[in-house]
C-alpha cells in the first residue's frame, strides 16, 4: 500500500507504563519466550463511486448501505498500540493459564 498523510501517536499513561514493567518482570521470572496478543489499529484512505441524485444522497449512501472500498491505501504513521485492549488481552490470557 501507498503510504499518505501523517497521524500523531500516542503516547503510555504512566499508570499503564508501570503496569507494563511490572508484567513485564513477571514475564521475565519464567525466562522463555511466549507469544503475545497485541491489538493495534490503523487508518487507511479509499474511495467510492457512488449513484446518487446528489451529493448528500451519496454520503448517505457511502455510510449506511455500501461496502467498504477494496482499493485503499495506509495513512502514514497511523499505525498505533491500543495498550487497553493490549492489557485486557494479557489478563484475560494470563487468567486462562492460571487457571488450568
Amino acid at each position: 500500500m501507498k503510504k499518505i498523510g501523517t497521524a500523531e501517536t500516542p503516547t503510555m499513561s504512566d499508570e499503564l507504563r508501570r503496569l507494563y514493567k511490572s508484567l513485564q518482570e513477571e514475564d521475565k521470572k519464567e525466562d522463555k519466550k511466549k507469544t503475545f496478543r497485541i491489538a493495534c489499529d490503523w487508518e487507511v484512505y479509499g474511495t467510492m463511486e457512488i449513484e446518487a441524485e446528489s451529493l448528500e444522497e451519496a454520503i448517505e449512501i457511502a455510510i449506511e448501505d455500501a461496502p467498504l472500498p477494496t482499493d485503499s491505501e495506509y495513512l502514514d504513521g497511523s499505525f498505533k498500540v491500543n495498550h487497553d485492549m493490549t492489557n485486557f488481552f494479557y489478563e484475560e490470557d494470563h487468567n486462562k493459564k492460571s487457571s488450568k
